[in-house]
């Protein structure tokens, strides 16, 4: 009976050191995220920016963006002639496999904060624009 129990036990610790492994966001998901915007009319043009730095461009023909991922909400400006301007905001949220990493194996945390793979943008974004 002691030794079924022991065995239960040292399952368990291998199990709770395995996940913690696997929750590195760093390894799993990248510090890098590509973007798809969908948008109307086909003549938008869309300008991303994090803290007033222009870091991407997308079209309705160029629609996608590979960012490095942050902390740091990201800025969408859209235009297109005859079309109203659209300003948004791409919120950054953790992934839980990066927040696990802090919990469990705090150095690792610590390198997926630093390096935003812990940190994930909405990879589809919508944008209609209103004609003037």
């Amino acid at each position: 009976m002691r030794q079924s129990r022991k065995n239960i036990l040292i399952v368990a610790v291998i199990a709770a050191l395995t996940s913690g492994l696997t929750a590195c966001a760093s390894l799993i998901h990248g510090t890098d995220q590509m973007l798809t915007f969908h948008m109307t009319p086909e003549t938008a043009e869309c300008v991303i920016s994090r803290d007033m730095v222009d870091i991407a461009t997308v079209t309705t023909q160029y629609n996608t963006a590979t960012i490095n991922k942050g902390r740091n909400n990201l800025s969408v400006v859209c235009v297109a002639p005859g079309y109203k301007m659209k300003r948004g905001r791409l919120v950054s949220k953790t992934q839980p496999t990066g927040a696990v990493g802090v919990v469990f194996m705090p150095d690792m945390g610590l390198t997926d904060f630093a390096t935003g793979a812990m940190w994930k943008y909405p990879g589809q974004i919508y944008i209609d624009l209103e004609r003037e």
